[in-house]
Formats: structure tokens, sequence, C-alpha cells
């Protein structure tokens, strides 16, 4: 049996993610942000997610956890389930 490597997600899935988040959180919000604004809000928001799972890892935590945890913390903006 072939042991498969975590895969972290993609820039562009962390965006995705934050994408999601905004509109769904925050409708009124993102309806009167350009597309710039929201561009760069989602490019942060994954930045941040990114930045925070590495610390995390180097810390010692699995890196599958590290990048669940960042992305709960920093994109869905929540401590916990």
């Amino acid at each position: 049996m072939e042991t498969v490597a975590y895969q972290p997600p993609t820039q562009a899935e962390l965006e995705a993610d934050a994408l999601k988040f905004l509109k769904g959180s925050a409708p009124k919000e993102f309806k009167k942000m350009s597309k710039e604004q929201v561009r760069e809000y989602c490019q942060t928001k994954a930045k941040e997610a990114a930045d925070y799972a590495r610390r995390l890892i180097e810390t010692g935590m699995y890196e599958g956890q590290a990048w669940i945890q960042a992305q709960r913390i920093v994109i869905l903006e929540r401590d916990s389930d």
C-alpha cells in the first residue's frame, strides 16, 4: 500500500476559501467592496493563514492539523468548531 504525502492547500485554494467566507458571513460588506478590495482581502487572508500554518508546523504540530487550524482561525475567524 502506497502512502500519500499530505498536500497543503494552494494559495488559490486558500483565497477561494476566504472569498467563500466573506460572501457568506458578510454579504452586505462584500457587495460594497470593489473587485480590488475583495482580491486584496482574499490574498491577505490566504497569506496570513499560510504563514500561521508554517509557524505551527515549525513548533512541531502535524502538517495537516496545522493547516486546518490556520484556516479555521485566520480565514474562518474562529478559534474552534
